[in-house]
C-alpha cells in the first residue's frame, strides 16, 4: 500500500500503524525495557516499538526515537506523521525525536555526549555496515547491564544484521547473549 494511502487510513483510524516486529519480540522488548529510564530506538517506522518502549519504561524515562524520516515525490515524510501521532497517544514515557541517521543522532547537536543509555534497540537500515556504525556508536554508551537488542540478527535471512551479528557482536566479550525471539537478539552489558 502506498504510504500516502496508509497514513490517510491511519489517521482516518481504519487501520493501525505497521510494524515488522513479531509479537513475540515485541513482548521481549517490552520485557527488558521494564524499569530503563534511558533508551534509544534506531529505526521507528510507524513508532509501534517506540510507544511500546515508552509504556514499558520507567515512567520518568526519557526515549530517543531516531529515523531519518525520508520524505516522498510530495517532500512529506507519511511515515512520520503516522509515529507521531501513534507515540503521542502513549499513556506515559517522554519522546524525544531525532530525525537524522544513527551516528549523526548520537552527536552532542542532538544529545548530550555525557548522556548514556540503559537501553539500545537497533532497528533501522540492515545493512553489514550500517549495523558496524550502529554497535560502535551506541554501545560505548551503554551503561553496565544494560540492554542492546538487534532486529533482524537471526534467522538464516542473510541481512547484513545477522552477518554483523554473527562475525562479530556474538563475539564481544562486553557482552551476553540474553535471549533470542524470532530474528531478534537481545543481549546485556558485562561488568
Amino acid at each position: 500500500m502506498r504510504d500516502s494511502l496508509r497514513c490517510l487510513m491511519y489517521l482516518l483510524r481504519l487501520s493501525g500503524p505497521d510494524t515488522q516486529t513479531s509479537d513475540a519480540e515485541r513482548q521481549c522488548l517490552r520485557k527488558y525495557a521494564v524499569g530503563r529510564r534511558s533508551l534509544v530506538e534506531i529505526g521507528v517506522y510507524h513508532g509501534v516499538n517506540t510507544r511500546l518502549l515508552c509504556e514499558s519504561a520507567d515512567p520518568s524515562a526519557v526515549v530517543y526515537a531516531v529515523d531519518p524520516f525520508f520524505t516522498g515525490k510530495l517532500g512529506v515524510s507519511f511515515n512520520r506523521m503516522i509515529a507521531h501521532s501513534h507515540v503521542a497517544r502513549a499513556y506515559r514515557g517522554r519522546c524525544v525525536w531525532i530525525r537524522d541517521v544513527s551516528p549523526t543522532a548520537a552527536s552532542p547537536g542532538y544529545i548530550p555526549s555525557e548522556t548514556s543509555f540503559d537501553f539500545v534497540f537497533i532497528d533501522g537500515d540492515h545493512s553489514y555496515e550500517a549495523v558496524r556504525l550502529d554497535w560502535e556508536t551506541w554501545t560505548p554508551r551503554l551503561t553496565i547491564g544494560g540492554i542492546v537488542a538487534l532486529h533482524d540478527s537471526r534467522g538464516g535471512l542473510g541481512a547484513g544484521s545477522e552477518v554483523f551479528t554473527n562475525e562479530v557482536i556474538r563475539t564481544d566479550q562486553r557482552f551476553e547473549v540474553l535471549e533470542t525471539v524470532d530474528t531478534l537478539t537481545v543481549l546485556g552489558r558485562r561488568a
